[in-house]
């Protein structure tokens, strides 16, 4: 983390304007682009920074191109650019891991049947005209 700030100095310089190798347009798209890899980098999010690199490295193509950046200039960005990429493994998230329990409620209780529910018993329920037996 530590080598990620340092260098981000390092970028602000390399993206310097006000000499003939770099032009004011092109310097402040890049000291932006340069804060956005910062801003990313502050925020412990990798994957942003180096979202942030690609879009470096395309302006710097860019301003290439157009021969609004030298070549020793878009060199030195991309170089220092290339070193903080190498460093973004070093960024460390901050992850919160949360445990959740579920528990399963009880069974209901069994209901009971029709006749249980009267106060009948099984013995109840036969049809039968006798008292046992031998009655008579």
């Amino acid at each position: 983390m530590l080598l990620l700030v340092a260098l981000a100095p390092a970028l602000l310089a390399a993206c310097g304007g006000g000499s003939p190798s770099i032009g004011d347009a092109a310097a402040a798209e890049l000291h932006t682009r340069v804060a956005a890899v910062r801003a990313a980098v502050d925020a412990h999010d990798p994957d942003a920074a180096a979202r942030a690199l690609d879009a470096l490295h395309a302006s710097v193509d860019r301003f290439r191109a157009a021969d609004d950046l030298s070549g020793a200039r878009a060199t030195e960005i991309l170089a220092a650019a290339a070193a903080v990429r190498t460093q973004l493994v070093t960024i460390t998230t901050t992850t919160t891991t949360t445990t959740t329990t579920t528990t399963k409620p009880a069974p209901p209780p069994p209901t009971k049947g029709k006749d249980e529910q009267k106060g009948h018993d099984d013995q109840s329920n036969r049809t039968g005209k006798g008292h046992g037996k031998g009655s008579r």
